[in-house]
């Protein structure tokens, strides 16, 4: 098995209630309902960031603490800002992200690639090798526009993607939402006909 993961995913580790291990910012943090309905992708983002800032790779931002996730995310919302379909572009979210990265002092670029619907198996090998390539740098943000819940994986909605393990058998993306960590086998949203993508920093 070969495993890729960003390099320190214990960034994302925030002190929860009772002393649980949140993964990750929630977007039910934010005050307004818009925002916590449709605010996936300013969430996916200020993980992204915060990810960065602690990592010493934002030279114009202080590394935010917990509860600090919120003004994080409210920053973000202004520069990857969902419509009435949410934030449903990769390249939307690309450039948003890079407006951010730059005014933070970074010298990443963000990278889209775009799944359709149908995708075949054979496309992933293409997929695994960007994700790797990706984690290199940063946790990878996934735009899944499935109109229906796969597994722990919400329908029409961005995530973090902070690993990839695979085997000749498959590939498996470890994944942190909403203070939430799961697996998801990429075939299994493949053969859904998921479609959407990725966004990866490099």
């Amino acid at each position: 098995m070969t495993q890729t993961f960003a390099a320190n995913p214990e960034f994302l580790h925030l002190k929860g209630p009772g002393g649980r291990t949140l993964y990750g910012c929630d977007q039910d943090w934010f005050q307004s309902f818009w925002q916590r309905k449709a605010g996936c992708g300013p969430c996916t983002l200020a993980n992204i960031m915060r990810y960065l800032a602690q990592a010493g790779a934002l030279v114009g931002a202080a590394a935010p603490e917990a509860p600090g996730c919120l003004p994080l995310m409210e920053e973000m919302w202004g520069y990857v800002t969902p419509g009435m379909m949410g934030l449903n572009s990769t390249a939307r979210f690309a450039q948003g992200a890079a407006r951010a990265l730059k005014k933070a002092g970074s010298g990443l670029t963000p990278r889209a690639l775009d799944i359709e619907k149908g995708a075949s198996l054979q496309d992933a090998s293409q997929l695994i090798s960007f994700i790797e390539s990706g984690l290199q740098q940063a946790p990878v943000a996934f735009l899944n526009l499935l109109r229906r819940q796969l597994g722990p994986l919400e329908a029409w909605h961005w995530v973090t993607v902070v690993g990839l393990s695979h085997t000749e058998k498959g590939a498996v993306l470890h994944i942190y939402d909403n203070g939430l960590a799961f697996d998801l086998p990429l075939e299994q949203w493949l053969n859904a006909e998921g479609s959407g993508g990725f966004v990866a920093f490099f």
